[in-house]
Parts: structure tokens; sequence; C-alpha cells
């Protein structure tokens, strides 16, 4: 079981601004796109560099008998990093078939489950093979557009921080935040309850 214990005031605070940042990013993000393309560009980069160098460093200080798989798969992904920052459009047009190709998928997945779930009614299944359809016509576009490719990168982040800042602002505003209770204290919530 969970109950809700206020938060501090500078973690709601805290929170309430960096929703508003989000929700901001995602607004130049939707609004210049080659902007949004060029920083999923980077961020894929530097977490490319980041777990290329932790798995570098594994492979040499703790997983001993992984040694050279840890290593080997530490340096690709620090060359696909450095790849990824010397030729950035290159790297763009990947930022953008791996969308689609996640988009594609996505879509595949909503048609098998509209046609093979027979216990959705029949509107949703309907509805859920309609979207499944659509995304991946999307997704075709971006393969064969890059202007439409970045288009859609850029969307797609935008909607992913606006969600996450609204929910950072909600969760704020709120002010409240979840706990686990133990077993015993329920119990005896429970039994003071009934008392």
């Amino acid at each position: 079981r969970y109950i809700g214990t206020a938060a501090p005031m500078w973690s709601r605070i805290l929170r309430i601004v960096a929703g508003a940042v989000a929700i901001g990013l995602s607004f130049v993000a939707i609004a210049y796109p080659g902007l949004a393309l060029e920083a999923a560009v980077v961020l894929l980069s530097v977490v490319m560099l980041i777990a290329g160098m932790e798995m570098i460093a594994g492979g040499i200080f703790r997983y001993r008998s992984q040694r050279a798989a840890q290593i080997g798969i530490g340096a690709l992904l620090v060359v696909l990093a450095g790849l990824a920052i010397a030729f950035p459009v290159f790297s763009a047009f990947v930022v953008i078939a791996v969308m689609a190709f996640a988009l594609m998928l996505s879509g595949v997945s909503s048609i098998i489950d509209g046609v093979g779930n027979k216990r959705m009614p029949g509107w949703a299944r309907g509805f859920s093979i309609g979207v499944g359809a659509l995304t991946i016509f999307v997704s075709g576009l971006a393969i064969l557009s890059p202007l439409f490719g970045t288009l859609v990168v850029a969307f797609t982040l935008g909607l992913g921080l606006a969600v996450y800042g609204t929910r950072l602002i909600a969760s704020g505003i709120a002010g409240q935040r979840l706990t686990a209770m133990t077993a015993g204290a329920a119990s005896h919530t429970d039994t003071g309850a009934k008392a």
C-alpha cells in the first residue's frame, strides 16, 4: 500500500520550474525541427559515448570473465559516438531511420492486437487497426522523405517533453509524493480505523 506525504516546498518549486522548462523546450522542438533533430543526434552521441566508456571501464576493472566482450563493445560504442559527432548529417538520417522503424513496429503491433484480440469491442479493434495503419504510413513517409522524417522526430521529441513537463508541473502543484507503507504499519492503521 502507498500513502501520500507532503513534498518539501523547494521540491515542488523545482518540479514546476523543470516542467515549465520542458514544455518550453517542447515548443522549441516543434517550431525548429532541424534544431530538435540536431539535439537528438547530440543526445544519442553523448549516451553512446558514456555507455561505451562505462563498458570499457567495467571490462578492465569488474567483468574479468567477459573482459574482451565488454571492452570490444564499449570501444565500438565510443567509435560510433565519435562518428555521429563527426558526421552529423549522416547521423541525422540514422536517427530518422531508427525513429521510423520504431514507429513501424508500433503500427504492426497495433494492427496485430486489433486483429487478434477477440475480447476487444469491435470499435476498439477497428480503431487499433486504423491507428496501426496510419502509424505505418507515417513511418514510410519518414523513410522516403528526410524532411518529413525530421518533422516526425521533432514532433515526437516535442510531444514527449510536453507530456513529461505537464506531469512534473502537476506533481509540483499537488505537492504529494507516494511512499510505501510497511505491512505492520498498514495493519496498525487498519486496526486503528476499525476501532
